[in-house]
């Protein structure tokens, strides 16, 4: 594998959960390499407080939601210093199906089957032969995952509610390619390197959101989601003893369908 082995190998304020999240994505970029542990005090400080000053919670109608779920996300690598240093946060995409069984007040349990794609982007100067750059050529890695999230869900509010979830995730991989993107009269050429890397993956999932019931029949579901890997994905020994593990940061729309009717407690 090129570039990871062979080179070092309450209803009233809605803006309430939207603005931390755009503040998410900005710690993410700019922090990605060195701040992962601040990243985690900062998500559960704004979480507490949004608990704090919410003081709201409903009886939920529906026993279950089925729906389906996607967008794009922010995904890097870590876990030596080669990858981190040399690569860059890719923009990626996930999607699938949903489902949800929600207990009578506030907590619920939601699963999904996804296809995932992570990985990272890097730029490298190209010469001519008497050393002057005459471009860059982008080298794009795809590790394309079916993903499993097993998770608890706490919402409140009314028709408009806040959620979060917290929870493992599990992931399979499916292929890991490395992309050389066209360059001059260089074709884009395409690797396969799934043999290196370890089929399994896990993590831990955490997420905000905001919910839209529609006429008692449907959700509409807006989420800031991140992943964070714990398990080291290669199988081959990489630079001083270091680690390749997944991290990914996705803004998720969802639309559900609501089934089981119970009565309201």
């Amino acid at each position: 594998m090129l570039l990871l082995h062979n080179k070092c190998n309450a209803n009233s304020n809605p803006f309430g959960v939207l603005l931390p999240t755009i503040a998410f994505i900005r710690i993410f970029i700019t922090t990605k390499k060195a701040q992962n542990s601040a990243v985690s005090q900062l998500k559960v400080t704004i979480i507490a407080l949004i608990i704090l000053i919410s003081g709201l919670s409903f009886g939920q109608m529906k026993k279950f939601e089925i729906g389906i779920q996607g967008g794009p996300n922010l995904t890097d690598l870590r876990g030596n210093g080669i990858i981190e240093e040399q690569n860059d946060v890719a923009f990626r995409f996930s999607a699938g199906l949903t489902f949800q069984y929600n207990l009578p007040r506030l907590i619920s349990f939601e699963t999904s089957i996804a296809f995932e794609r992570k990985g990272v982007t890097a730029n490298f100067p190209i010469t001519n032969i008497t050393g002057e750059v005459i471009g860059n050529v982008t080298y794009n890695t795809h590790f394309d995952y079916i993903v499993v999230p097993l998770l608890a869900r706490i919402s409140w509010g009314g028709n408009f509610k806040f959620f979060m979830v917290l929870g493992p995730y599990f992931g399979y991989l499916t292929s890991q390619t490395n992309v050389v993107e066209p360059f001059g009269s260089y074709p884009r050429t395409v690797s396969d390197n799934t043999e290196n890397i370890k089929r399994f993956d896990w993590g831990i999932t955490d997420g905000l959101g905001v919910d839209l019931l529609i006429k008692n029949m449907m959700v509409v579901s807006l989420e800031i989601r991140s992943n964070f890997g714990l398990y080291n994905t290669s199988k081959s020994a990489v630079y001083y003893n270091g680690t390749i593990k997944n991290t990914s940061f996705n803004l998720l729309l969802g639309v559900a369908y609501l089934l089981g009717t119970r009565d309201a407690e």
